[in-house]
């Protein structure tokens, strides 16, 4: 692709004015307004110039994908790794990618954005609650009324098995892998693979080390996948540990190779967004 092409086009488009944006709308909250009609104009001024707070964020996007020219350009390193990385800059930013509700509405996406954070800020503050109630419980008579359990956070890898997101345990990772469609054909029928037949020459398909445990060549690993309906295309492997086993669960796709803080509720974990069930591979 072109992107020195698309640089010299987009560059007048996606200049940064957030500066300037800033001053502006401090210079129209500073206004004396002498009636309804003047408080009115604030207004909209106010709404109209948060909106283009919001195209700036956008602006902001496109400057950070750009900025990668030469890494995406880099034939020497792998597609998945440039895809991970054009996820990270969109993940970042707030960027509902391939959500329909997005496009519809990019001011509803800023929205929502804003409350998720103002959630997380209200999370944080019920917890300090509960950590003041706590100190003040321990602190009573025994026989008292118990003290609040703090709520148990867990790192989860959020994966997709037949269309449904799931989460694993990131503590029992060893490696997370890409892998071709036919690897995964040949292999979700058989009780062990070896580890060789998954890895790729050169461990090219290893997208990720999770631990420094070193898998040997022929080592066999358990199918998870073997009691289960295999409907949708595997591209995504993980393999993991438990005791002296290791263990490979095909997944149709890897949501974020990092891992994802959530609420451990056991057989689940609960985010903002909703509760996940964890599969223990």
């Amino acid at each position: 692709m072109d992107y020195k092409t698309l640089k010299s086009v987009l560059a007048p488009c996606i200049s940064d004015h957030a500066q300037e944006l800033e001053a502006a709308r401090k210079t129209v909250e500073a206004q004396r307004t002498q009636g309804p009609f003047d408080k009115r104009v604030v207004t909209v001024l106010n709404n109209l110039l948060k909106t283009l707070e919001v195209s700036e964020s956008f602006k902001r996007i496109i400057r950070n994908i750009l900025a990668q020219e030469e890494y995406f350009c880099d034939t020497s390193v792998h597609h998945t790794s440039k895809a991970q990385q054009l996820k990270q800059i969109l993940d970042d930013n707030g960027f509902l990618e391939n959500n329909k509700q997005y496009n519809l509405s990019t001011l509803q996406t800023y929205v929502e954005n804003i409350l998720t954070k103002q959630l997380l800020e209200i999370n944080i503050k019920i917890e300090e609650n509960q950590r003041i109630l706590h100190n003040i419980e321990a602190s009573k008579p025994s026989g008292g009324p118990k003290a609040p359990v703090k709520p148990r956070y867990t790192k989860y890898l959020f994966i997709e098995n037949e269309r449904v997101k799931y989460t694993i345990r990131y503590a029992s990772i060893v490696e997370i892998l890409k892998i071709g469609k036919g690897v995964a054909e040949k292999n979700l029928t058989s009780k062990a693979v070896p580890y060789s037949k998954v890895s790729g020459m050169n461990r090219r398909n290893v997208m990720k080390r999770v631990t420094d445990y070193k898998i040997q060549k022929n080592q066999p690993l358990n199918n998870y996948n073997l009691t289960l309906p295999n409907t949708v295309e595997k591209m995504f492997a993980v393999i993991t540990r438990r005791d002296s086993y290791l263990n490979i669960f095909f997944v149709d796709n890897i949501l974020y190779t990092d891992p994802v803080e959530a609420q451990d509720m056991g057989g689940y974990a609960k985010t903002f967004e909703g509760n996940y069930k964890t599969i223990e591979v």
